[in-house]
């Protein structure tokens, strides 16, 4: 496995550099691995509505950073004392599957002594508490596998910065950001450094035949100009929720989802879906699907089935959808 070496510390260059590496993917590599830190930030998932999701006065009183993923789920918070792992890998089944990526950070944690194991659909934890979260999308024919790794994070920080929804709470069976969430540093033996940890956990995943590849001048500037058009734009991370006048919002086994509608004699003239949900198609698909629908259940469901096959809303059906916008009396 290939691993690329950097010292960034900025959430937007390492989401731009995973996107680089699909478009150039050195021939001579299987797998891409990264590991790598951020000052601190909240990522959003993609089809989040970031005001929603934070707490900008705190946000901006902290000087933390906002950047919005390319892949579904939920806002988390990152910093120096948290570590993000990338997996970026070629030819690759187009549906969303964690379980083989999981499966080896799982193991992996487990081989450094940390009582690691799958807790929901994308969460890691230690005795119910969660430690990484888990996040993927498809572009390309690749898979982008990334997540986050809690070792020693400011969880203060952490719970001011997110507006974490209650029900999500209460569906871990927690009343806290705080309740909820587990530190490696707790797990592992006294006085463990961050730098020990992230090098024995990248050492266990690249196994014997690691291969380190260096960005050369020229590519640092091309994912840096990618960073600057796209990840590091007000419009990508803020600028994609749009107002409207109905909505409806409920938590699906797949995720959290929220249709927002514009209606105009009850025909749907624009409709934005966000929620921390994972999708391997894009969601406009979706959207545009309903646009100009009547707000009949006959005919959404019309429009939404052909546009959306088994499995590509990641445990969320046209049925789920339908349910939502017209519930049962």
């Amino acid at each position: 496995m290939y691993t690329i070496s950097c010292e960034e510390q900025d959430a937007a260059f390492y989401f731009a550099l995973e996107e680089y590496c699909i478009t150039n993917f050195p021939a001579e590599a299987d797998a891409l691995f990264l590991l790598w830190q951020t000052r601190p930030t909240v990522m959003l998932g993609k089809y989040q509505n970031a005001f929603k999701e934070i707490d900008s006065a705190y946000i901006d009183a902290e000087s933390i950073d906002v950047v919005r993923r390319p892949s579904g789920g939920g806002a988390i918070y990152t910093d120096g004392g948290c570590y993000q792992y990338s997996f970026i890998v070629d030819g690759q089944n187009q549906a969303i599957d964690f379980e083989p990526y999981m499966d080896r950070i799982i193991h992996t944690l487990q081989t450094l002594g940390i009582p690691a194991e799958r807790n929901s659909r994308n969460d890691i934890a230690i005795h119910g508490q969660k430690i990484s979260g888990n996040a993927q999308y498809m572009k390309a024919g690749f898979t982008v596998h990334h997540g986050t790794l809690l070792f020693d994070t400011n969880v203060e920080h952490m719970a001011a910065a997110l507006k974490v929804d209650p029900e999500k709470l209460r569906s871990k069976g927690v009343d806290s950001v705080r309740e909820r969430t587990a530190l490696i540093v707790n797990h592992v033996a006294p006085n463990t450094e961050r730098n020990w940890f992230a090098g024995e956990f990248r050492r266990n995943i690249l196994g014997q035949e690691a291969n380190i590849l260096e960005l050369t001048p020229e590519q640092y500037a091309a994912v840096q100009q990618l960073a600057d058009q796209k990840y590091r734009r007000w419009e990508w991370n803020y600028g994609q929720s749009r107002e409207a006048n109905f909505s409806v919002s409920g938590r699906l086994p797949g995720g959290r989802i929220e249709l927002a509608l514009q209606l105009d004699h009850y025909v749907i003239q624009d409709c934005q879906i966000s929620g921390d949900f994972f999708s391997s198609i894009d969601i406009g698909t979706l959207e545009s699907a309903l646009r100009g629908s009547r707000f009949d259940k006959t005919e959404i469901a019309g429009r939404l089935t052909p546009a959306l096959s088994e499995g590509q809303l990641y445990c969320i059906t046209t049925d789920d959808i339908v349910a939502l916008l017209f519930p049962e009396a």
